[in-house]
């Protein structure tokens, strides 16, 4: 899942990589930008051609079109430099992103801790009532029927409730559980 930071950061990029685009092309294909098609000279008898002024764009970074095709040289520098800037701020942002990523990972990789309340001592000796209950219960069924209703539970509560039950019905219920799970219960 992904931060807000973190799509504000990509947003960021797409709008600095755009801008840098369009920069270029203004500098490389100012015919683009200024409204006339270059393909209608004349037109075809009988039809006026298009002449449609040119619209001075400006972009976030630069200056404008005319700007730019009036003064070729300072024009050149001009989005050259816009580019430069662009490109540095583009590092800044993919900076950004690296080290947003890093913390994002970090908090992925942790794991949760648990913290056990110990501030109900009631809770506890609810359960433990509760689990001694149980115990009782399983040592005056058959051995199987026990068995079958442990294996599955997972092995600290099976060994939690057999270490509860008499050693004699827990050695009945131990042989009939499937040895390499009761196996587990002795590490």
């Amino acid at each position: 899942m992904k931060s807000a930071g973190q799509y504000v950061i990509l947003f960021g990029i797409m709008l600095l990589l755009s801008t840098a685009v369009v920069a270029g092309l203004m500098f490389m294909k100012p015919d683009l930008f200024s409204g006339s098609n270059p393909d209608q000279k004349g037109g075809a008898p009988g039809t006026e051609a298009a002449t449609a002024q040119a619209v001075p764009l400006r972009s976030v970074a630069g200056p404008t079109l005319a700007e730019l095709q009036g003064n070729t040289d300072s024009g050149a520098k001009a989005a050259r430099d816009s580019v430069v800037r662009l490109q540095d701020s583009l590092q800044v942002l993919a900076a950004m992103l690296q080290h947003e990523r890093q913390k994002s990972e970090a908090l992925s990789q942790q794991k949760p801790v648990v913290v056990q309340d110990t501030t109900h001592p009631a809770v506890d000796s609810a359960k433990v009532k509760q689990r001694k209950n149980m115990a009782k219960v399983l040592e005056s069924m058959p051995a199987e029927n026990a068995a079958r209703i442990l294996q599955d539970l997972p092995e600290p509560e099976m060994k939690e409730l057999l270490m509860n039950v008499k050693k004699r019905q827990a050695a009945k219920i131990l042989s009939a559980i499937e040895p390499s799970r009761a196996s587990k219960l002795f590490r």
